[in-house]
């Protein structure tokens, strides 16, 4: 619940220095960067904070009471759709098209197991935080309508001649504007916005600019998140560009997307124990400063400091701490109960969630080889199918997905035309068979009954 104290002239002046203990995410220093040009914003950050208590306060009433459902199934979804702004040398990084692709579908899977308590690594929770383990219930999937109504897998690559991306240029909003070489938001009210650029400040790994900071003199086409391209997805293989590599697992879009739901840092903004040196969280610990790891092993537990030095000490394992990757395990019921309180009516969370059309693949996606043809059957399916191939020429991966974006079957090396598929175990529903060629891709839709 509280945080190092910002230095925000090193902010103005872009001065960023690299270190352990330097700032990864820069979503309060652009807060405090507004903050400081022009007062009228401090008081506008006071009674947001006040508010947005009261309204977790009213959600968790409501819980209570019987008036709302509680619920741990998933009855979120969010659309997403990543644009991905870098210079031909480091999207090769990343691996071109495919490499965007297979990080994509990683990323989703990796945030949607942390916000909906799946991640296996939860059993290193420490037992007294274990009864805090909160499921979100909120899904995130690839959109696959663009604006105009034509095809996306969920991805946008749009190559640019800007080496990298600064926060302290238009509050680190360039990459969200083709007239500074990035990309426009597609509409905020549809889709989760993410960008993935080249962050200047080499320390950082993302920001975010939640629904709130329309009060502080951001636009809704600025909402959103923005990840260093070194963080994006969950390492596949040692030989995938990470930096640093202690994330990769996906964690950074985990932490940054937390913002987006309204959470602040476990540790707050100030090295006080209380006010905004708290996160207005009852269940997380205050917590006088961020967690790093001072090795490549996680903190030790219990870990105390000035504001919890007896008990349990800090929750350094929290997702909205500074730690490696590999520590985080959790978001606690109380953090779960803020993000689930902005979906409230008028609310942009909320409106995300009504427009699940831009999931659906329209008419016509097909962009494929004349001799690409493909036969399923049987489709629907009780469990298995078969994929004949007509022609497997350039033919260079097969990937099947369900509608949420999380991949279920991959074959990267598509030597055969024939290929038994048993879906036995899967859960029944619609799955989307993406076959990417050299000269073009092609999708199709297999039914599990």
């Amino acid at each position: 619940m509280k945080k190092i104290t910002l230095i925000l002239s090193a902010l103005l002046l872009g001065v960023l220095s690299f270190g352990q203990n330097a700032e990864k995410c820069a979503t309060i220093q652009l807060l405090q960067q507004r903050i400081q040009t022009n007062p009228v914003y401090q008081k506008a950050y006071t009674d947001f904070r006040k508010e947005n208590q009261a309204q977790s306060d009213i959600y968790l009433q409501n819980i209570s009471s019987g008036v709302q459902q509680k619920t741990t199934q998933t009855n979120y979804v969010i659309p997403v759709v990543f644009h991905v702004v870098l210079t031909q040398p480091k999207l090769n990084q990343l691996g071109g098209t495919s490499g965007v692709r297979d990080r994509m579908l990683s990323q989703l899977d990796a945030i949607n197991k942390d916000y909906n308590a799946k991640n296996i690594d939860s059993t290193s929770i420490p037992s007294p935080f274990k009864p805090l383990f909160g499921n979100a219930g909120i899904l995130f999937a690839p959109a696959h309508r663009k604006p105009d109504n034509t095809s996306t897998e969920g991805f946008d690559i749009v190559l640019t001649t800007i080496s990298s991306f600064s926060i302290n240029n238009h509050y680190g909003s360039d990459p969200k504007f083709s007239g500074y070489g990035g990309v426009d938001a597609w509409d905020p009210t549809k889709y989760l916005n993410i960008w993935v650029v080249d962050i200047t400040e080499n320390t950082l790994l993302g920001y975010t600019i939640p629904p709130s900071f329309i009060n502080y003199g951001f636009q809704e086409t600025e909402f959103g998140v923005v990840i260093d391209y070194g963080n994006f997805g969950k390492r596949a293989s040692m030989s995938q560009y990470f930096n640093p590599s202690t994330n990769d697992l996906g964690r950074t879009l985990t932490h940054e997307v937390g913002h987006f739901f309204e959470l602040e840092h476990t540790f707050g903004q100030d090295s006080t124990c209380s006010g905004t040196g708290d996160d207005g969280i009852a269940d997380t610990p205050p917590q006088s400063d961020a967690t790093y790891n001072t090795t490549t092993a996680c903190p030790n537990f219990p870990k105390f400091d000035i504001c919890t030095p007896t008990g349990n000490g800090i929750m350094w394992m929290n997702f909205m701490d500074y730690v490696d990757d590999k520590c985080m395990y959790l978001f606690t019921k109380q953090q779960v109960n803020r993000m689930r309180s902005q979906f409230v009516p008028s609310g942009i969370p909320l409106s995300l969630t009504q427009s699940l059309e831009v999931l659906n693949w329209p008419n016509g996606i097909a962009t494929t080889p004349t001799k690409s043809q493909v036969e399923l059957f049987p489709n629907p399916t009780k469990g298995k199918f078969d994929i004949n191939l007509m022609n497997i020429e350039g033919l260079e991966q097969i990937t099947i997905i369900n509608t949420l974006g999380q991949m279920v079957y991959h074959y990267s090396n598509c030597s055969e035309k024939h290929y038994e598929i048993d879906f036995t175990a899967q859960p029944k529903g619609i799955y989307l068979i993406q076959y990417q060629y050299k000269a073009g891709n092609k999708t199709q839709k297999i039914v599990l009954e």
